[in-house]
């Protein structure tokens, strides 16, 4: 599976170097974190990302798009692809046609990530993966925006033939005088591969379940803060699930923000859920984050986490 990742990188990197009159848009990431709590400490490198766009334009505009966001995890002992595909774009941006590995039009997924965060969304839960492999159309008519994907159902793995088939589809809404605010309404429809942990191990164990879903998700920008929230329920095969999550991040000056987060997910009769609080500090060669995480049914109440963080960007 690492060698066929592999190969894909490979030769998706020599289509971008191949390619002239492009402007390129490089970005990397480093992440190093230190967890603690009463049972166990770890630190180490959360993760090293290197993020690539390529965008290619004739005389009427762009016209292809593509994208690259790979990272190695876990001290370096994982390798994933969260993101490789060709984008053709249409007049305006009113249609694109994506084909390779898309994050998913669902929820908050489309514009939000948790990654480089000290807590999590809840789409490892609740779907059990940001990204797939397949095909999607997406695009934006005035402030519509609209996303549906056909893709394979096996999450960051990467496997040949059709797959189990799973559907996801997304409207936004872009509300407001200024367009402060965000409303999406979200369904997801088919088969997917659930594991327990977002940065998957070879060891974990993989279960396919049928997953039929609702949601809707909220963005507010207001003045200092910046809430993102989304309400989720459906059915995993024949257990109902129902899922909340919700971030708010309030700047208390130019560079210190308060970070405010949790997340209640009940499928069957399990509950996982946690409260987060924390603070980041933007200096001029890093950002620094630190938090506490109180967790009512997991299975460690109380965790401190540290975070040194670097993002190094560019274009040519």
């Amino acid at each position: 599976m690492v060698k066929l990742r592999i190969k894909l990188l490979t030769m998706f990197s020599a289509l971008l170097f191949t390619s002239a009159h492009a402007i390129w848009d490089i970005s990397t990431e480093g992440d190093l974190r230190y967890t603690g709590s009463s049972e166990e400490h770890w630190v180490g490198v959360d993760g090293v990302s290197l993020v690539i766009r390529k965008v290619l334009a004739d005389d009427r505009g762009d016209r292809w798009d593509f994208g690259l966001n790979s990272e190695l995890s876990d001290n370096f002992s994982s390798f994933m692809l969260h993101e490789l595909y060709a984008n053709l774009k249409g007049p305006l941006g009113r249609w694109n046609i994506t084909a390779g590995r898309v994050r998913l039009p669902f929820g908050l997924i489309t514009d939000y990530s948790t990654y480089r965060y000290l807590f999590d969304a809840n789409e490892h839960q609740t779907i059990g993966f940001e990204s797939d492999n397949g095909l999607m159309f997406s695009g934006t008519r005035g402030r519509l925006d609209y996303g549906i994907a056909l893709t394979q159902g096996y999450g960051m793995e990467f496997k040949s033939g059709i797959g189990h088939g799973l559907l996801t589809g997304r409207l936004g809404f872009t509300l407001g005088e200024f367009d402060d605010y965000i409303l999406g309404i979200s369904a997801i429809a088919g088969k997917a591969d659930q594991s327990e942990h977002g940065h998957g191990h070879a060891d974990e164990m993989v279960i396919t379940k049928r997953v039929t879903a609702a949601a809707v998700d909220f963005t507010l920008y207001s003045g200092r803060a910046e809430n993102r929230s989304e309400i989720v329920a459906g059915m995993h095969d024949d257990q109902l699930m129902i899922g909340a999550f919700s971030a708010l991040d309030f700047a208390l000056s130019a560079n210190m923000s308060l970070d405010l987060a949790g997340s209640l997910v009940r499928i069957g009769d399990k509950n996982n859920d946690y409260i987060y609080t924390g603070i980041t500090w933007n200096t001029q060669f890093l950002t620094l984050r630190g938090g506490y995480t109180y967790s009512h049914f997991g299975g460690t109440p109380h965790e401190i986490s540290l975070q040194l963080y670097k993002l190094f960007n560019f274009t040519i």
